[in-house]
């Protein structure tokens, strides 16, 4: 049985991509209001309804998959929590844009770039802590950037 429990772990890799995908649709159809002012909210509302049910099987195998780790890897604990983070502003989110269309004025339509901004921050958050688990480098490092020489961090030595 465990074994089963670790095989439907390695699904995570795979399912993960759908709602990062999702997410970030919803926010390219928010900025493209913006600029636009075409109206996208039902395909936005649709796609973001999708991510949170795609959280669900991906935050399931990200369980299972952590479960090959040591329970004190901190890059997998910080890992599973932004992920439950994550999810819970995507939660909010989708509440928010439902009930928006449902009961409140169009002026706070205005509002869902803004939880699209913050899904998105976290997400890639999310995503940088899962490379570092699944590569052992992040992004940045996979491309050898020096953030903290970008953004002037002193380094300790």
């Amino acid at each position: 049985m465990h074994k089963i429990w670790f095989v439907l772990g390695e699904f995570h890799p795979i399912l993960n991509h759908f709602p990062i995908v999702l997410l970030t649709l919803v926010f390219g159809l928010d900025i493209v209001k913006i600029f636009t002012k075409k109206n996208y909210y039902s395909i936005a509302k649709r796609a973001l309804l999708l991510a949170v049910f795609f959280f669900i099987p991906t935050l399931i195998t990200g369980l299972l998959a952590a479960q090959s780790y040591a329970s004190t890897n901190h890059v997998m604990i910080l890992h599973r929590t932004l992920a439950f983070i994550t999810l819970g502003i995507t939660l909010i989110h989708a509440a928010f844009r439902y009930y928006a269309d449902i009961k409140l004025k169009t002026r706070w339509k205005r509002y869902f770039i803004l939880f699209s901004f913050i899904n998105i921050v976290f997400i890639g958050a999310t995503s940088e802590e899962g490379g570092l688990l699944a590569y052992g480098k992040t992004i940045f490092q996979h491309l050898d950037i020096n953030l903290d020489s970008i953004l002037h961090i002193p380094v300790a030595k």
